[in-house]
């Protein structure tokens, strides 16, 4: 029995910048989602915990880069 399980294409990250540390500033939220499949079969999964605080600009940069380098370890691995 074969399954038509979409085609992975692609991870993205997101960001809602929101650089200060202030009490009543907005918080920087960075979303991690892969898309599978292709046209009208296109999917986009957000996977869970998003990160959502008040961070500072290079907080916010080391953040991404570390997730970027997770990322991207975790495919290499899986090939």
């Amino acid at each position: 029995m074969t399954t038509n399980k979409p085609q992975y294409r692609h991870t993205f990250i997101s960001v809602d910048l929101a650089a200060s540390m202030e009490e009543d500033a907005a918080f920087t939220a960075i979303l991690v989602g892969d898309v599978y499949g292709y046209g009208h079969d296109r999917k986009l999964i957000i996977r869970p915990y998003p990160i959502n605080k008040h961070m500072e600009f290079d907080e916010i940069i080391s953040t991404i880069v570390g997730l970027h380098n997770n990322l991207k370890k975790r495919n290499n691995t899986s090939k």
